[in-house]
């Protein structure tokens, strides 16, 4: 494979045998190496066969000359010819070769301090190797010139390929040192390891999610007005870490019982910052992403400008994992960051509410809440709760949902909240009788049909009111049913309809509060985990199948009315991206930041193209409008 190494950067420019070694180490080290004792036999070896020449002296570029005997070589078009007959052919599959493997598969008790050692240097070696590979990575993300050159997109995903190993290798060899640890000494072990805290309900549900839903993330976008101290930030974050253990933990059922084990990351991984000269095109790339494969449930990034002067303000994006939290979770945690910044830039540190228990059940139980098993067709309770696709029904990268998200101007955002207190409902009513006549006429053409829209709803109202939760997921979905041709004789909707709609609503959420994290826990303590997955996976077929999967609109709610501040940086504004729930659904989100409305629209490309969703928006705003001059 030398041959075509060589060949491949010579295709690129024409180099020297050791400029070819340091593109190796520099470009392709995580996966390929050289060495100068291989190197110089194969090159001479290629020039023999007329793949490539040497370069005239007189021909080099002045700038490139460093030495008296350097040789130059550059590729000829039998070379290229070689080289593109190489890459056409298919990839022969090697045997692996890892040493570390063959040594532990004939180590005993005598080895494991060597072996324990031998993990942790190689863990440090990938840690620093991952932190080096970021760097290539935003450096070649904001390489105007790079890309524009036709293989761009495939050095991404070399270096992205680098990154997700060393996550992989970095976990497993703290994994390992553990387990290994944990077998030949026990009590040691159980000083030394750290700890990993119990399970409850609610983990089963995670793993339901994180089999089948990497990609539902929630995620939060914060315009600032002014850079932020990324060193300060990154405190912060190691801070709400380390006061909520389970945000910092990776749900490990390997072990028996399962348990969270706490995920070794460097606080680069947790709060990342992106240099970017297109930021809009940055944000709308990593929204599409899942979180990082490490254990993360959570993340913080953040977008800044290309700015030479280093003046131009940052954009804050907080990603979690639905299983973790929902949309009024997210709120709490970008409430509570926001909170321990400042906190780090007056170095006045306090303590934030911790969780007493993390079993949802005991809540409910507490608080006089339903008796799930009423509420639910247990087979149909996750599918309808959105927590994604089960088992082997996972939507490929071609498939994951996209956002659409509009921003009303101050003076529709005004129009709509005095709408609503007009009628004494909320902006969700409203929303819900526009959401109704638009998919009458854009996405449900059968006039006989029975509409039916799933509207989330934040269960937190069932808690304590002293009971601060920002784990667990706690939105429930509620069905609204229109009849078909209801709407469209009657817009403007009066207050009087508008009223019994809104009763509607609140009777569903006083009279089954889809509590689907209980509907859960009591299927998988009556039925085993693989018949619960496969029965969630059948729902999701047949529900894919019939075309008419309910769309959902998610009442995010207001954030803090009061200026929501990183230290001296502002939030301008806040958008929300809600991922789709199953396709061909669709989640359009509404929620307020300072008497801003902005609405979201998660979706399927390939069930809802991109034009649908903007006539979706196009039509409904234009209903909310005429809603708005009621009165």
């Amino acid at each position: 494979m030398t041959r075509y190494a060589i060949l491949g950067v010579l295709n690129l420019y024409p180099a020297s045998g050791y400029d070819i070694k340091r593109f190796c180490d520099a470009g392709v080290t995580h996966f390929w190496n050289e060495n100068y004792g291989h190197l110089y036999p194969v090159l001479h070896k290629l020039e023999h066969e007329k793949l490539i020449e040497q370069v005239k002296k007189t021909e080099i570029p002045a700038g490139q000359v460093t030495g008296r005997n350097r040789v130059v070589y550059q590729i000829t078009e039998r070379g290229r010819s070689d080289l593109k007959q190489w890459l056409t052919a298919p990839v022969q599959p090697a045997p692996p070769r890892l040493e570390l493997l063959l040594k532990m598969t004939f180590a005993g008790a005598a080895e494991q301090d060597f072996l324990q050692d031998e993990l942790q240097r190689l863990r440090q070696g990938h840690q620093a190797r991952r932190v080096m590979m970021r760097k290539a990575l935003a450096k070649l993300e904001n390489d105007l010139k790079a890309q524009e050159w036709p293989g761009y997109p495939y050095w991404i995903a070399t270096i992205r390929y680098g990154l997700q190993d060393a996550d992989f290798r970095i976990r497993w060899y703290a994994e390992t040192g553990a387990r290994i640890q944990s077998w030949f000494s026990r009590n040691e072990a159980a000083e030394q390891v750290p700890a990993a805290y119990p399970t409850t309900g609610q983990d089963w549900i995670n793993r339901i999610a994180d089999d089948g839903s990497s990609w539902s993330v929630l995620q939060a976008g914060l315009q600032l007005d002014k850079p932020l101290d990324m060193g300060q930030l990154r405190l912060a974050t190691r801070q709400l870490l380390d006061d909520e253990p389970v945000l910092r933990c990776r749900f490990d059922d390997a072990c028996e019982p399962p348990v969270w084990r706490p995920l070794d990351l460097p606080d680069e991984c947790w709060c990342a910052l992106v240099i970017s000269r297109t930021p809009q095109d940055t944000i709308r790339r990593l929204v599409a992403e899942p979180l990082p494969d490490s254990g993360q449930s959570w993340q913080v990034l953040v977008i800044r400008p290309h700015d030479t002067a280093g003046s131009a303000a940052d954009y804050l994006l907080i990603r979690v994992h639905h299983a973790l939290m929902d949309a009024a979770g997210l709120r709490d945690l970008a409430v509570l960051l926001a909170g321990r910044y400042r906190q780090q830039l007056e170095h006045e540190p306090a303590e934030l509410p911790k969780l007493a228990s993390r079993s949802m059940l005991p809540l409910f139980a507490a608080v006089g809440s339903p008796d799930p098993r009423r509420l639910f067709r247990p087979d149909l309770a996750a599918l309808q709760a959105g927590w994604g696709l089960p088992g082997e029904a996972i939507p490929g990268p071609q498939v994951r949902p996209v956002h659409t998200v509009r921003v009303l101007s101050d003076q529709q955002s005004a129009g709509w909240l005095q709408a609503a207190k007009t009628a004494g409902v909320t902006v969700t009513t409203l929303l819900l009788a526009g959401l109704g006549q638009v998919l009458e006429e854009w996405l449900e053409p059968e006039r006989d049909a029975v509409r039916l829209i799933q509207v989330t709803s934040n269960l937190r109202r069932y808690l304590p009111s002293d009971q601060a939760l920002i784990l667990g997921n706690l939105s429930g979905m509620l069905p609204i049913r229109f009849a078909a041709g209801q709407q469209a004789a009657c817009l403007p909707w009066s207050q009087e309809q508008l009223q019994q709609l809104g009763h509607q609503l609140k009777d569903l959420q006083e009279q089954r509060a889809d509590l689907h994290a209980a509907a859960l826990l009591h299927l998988l303590s009556q039925r085993p985990y693989g018949e619960v997955q496969n029965s969630l996976a059948a729902a999701w077929q047949k529900a894919r199948a019939s075309q008419h999967a309910a769309p959902v609109l998610s009442k995010v709610g207001r954030w803090p009315d009061q200026a929501l501040a990183f230290g001296d940086s502002a939030v301008c504004h806040v958008a929300f991206y809600g991922p789709a729930m199953h396709a061909p659904a669709l989640l359009l989100a509404v929620h307020s930041y300072r008497g801003r409305i902005s609405l979201s629209v998660g979706h399927f490309p390939d069930e809802r193209p991109a034009g649908t969703m903007d006539r979706l928006l196009d039509r409904l705003l234009l209903i909310m409008d005429q809603q708005a001059k009621i009165g």
